[in-house]
């Protein structure tokens, strides 16, 4: 009989050695990891009625009960709660948050126009805006539609004027809004 050996394949026989080696290497993984578990259950099992007693000692230990005496006198006290008091009385401003304003303006916009920029003062409730359209109706709309709106006390028409970016027909408002109660 004669053997022929080419260099397509390795034969099978020569990695039965790795392959064996590599199947009890995992065989002595998995008992080791096993051990390992069962070492485990035991020492929690162990460790369940100490559990037990601390519980049950902690269910027969008294509630705390607040100091008989009080560490601040009395006039301490009312010091600080008038000091809370005044701090909780302080007022941040009178103006609009900022998704508050900006949902109220989007419901007074009407279709094609935009708002460009927008600062708001919250201290003094005034906001300064500039919108544009391709059609002056859109922002003389807008314009009535937020002096109709009682959220606004005054709104004021600072300046009109073609955009600055280059687009044919663009208008814009400046406007000045003194925010009122919602």
């Amino acid at each position: 009989m004669v053997r022929i050996r080419t260099n397509f394949s390795t034969p099978f026989d020569s990695r039965l050695p790795w392959m064996a080696g590599s199947c009890w290497a995992l065989a002595f993984a998995a008992l080791g990891l096993g051990l390992l578990l069962v070492f485990n259950m035991i020492r929690l099992g162990k460790e369940v009625p100490d559990l037990q007693k601390a519980w049950a000692l902690a269910q027969q230990t008294p509630e705390a009960r607040p100091l008989e005496g009080s560490l601040v006198s009395t006039q301490e006290r009312e010091a600080l709660r008038r000091r809370l008091k005044k701090i909780n009385g302080l007022d941040a401003g009178k103006g609009w948050a900022v998704p508050a304003l900006l949902s109220r303006l989007e419901r007074a916009m009407p279709p094609g126009v935009r708002l460009v920029s927008l600062q708001q003062d919250t201290i003094l409730g005034q906001a300064q805006l500039v919108v544009e359209s391709a059609h002056l109706e859109d922002l003389t709309r807008l314009l009535a539609s937020l002096e109709k709106d009682q959220a606004f006390q005054e709104v004021e028409l600072v300046k009109q004027a073609q955009a600055k970016d280059g687009e044919q027909g663009r208008i814009q408002f400046f406007l000045n809004l003194q925010e009122g109660t919602p």
